[in-house]
């Protein structure tokens, strides 16, 4: 299996689970718990609602992205 397909099975195993990255409970199928979600840029929401397979892996790379960029600075 490629990095590629390794990265694309961790992020749909996320989405399905009921734990967000941070550890907090999650809705099913949703990619954060509601305080990450929340604290996400609008338009960085609205990118989470691309379908898998068509946009979404990157859009919750982003987001990942963000959180790990915010934390680094404190916020």
């Amino acid at each position: 299996m490629t990095t590629e397909q390794n990265e694309t099975i961790r992020i749909l195993r996320e989405l399905q689970g009921s734990k967000c990255f941070c550890g907090a409970k999650k809705a099913m199928m949703q990619s954060f718990c509601r305080p990450h979600y929340s604290s996400l840029p609008p338009l960085m929401r609205s990118v989470l609602y691309q379908r898998f397979g068509e946009g979404y892996e990157g859009a919750y790379a982003k987001a990942r992205e963000y959180f790990e960029q915010n934390q680094k600075e404190g916020k």
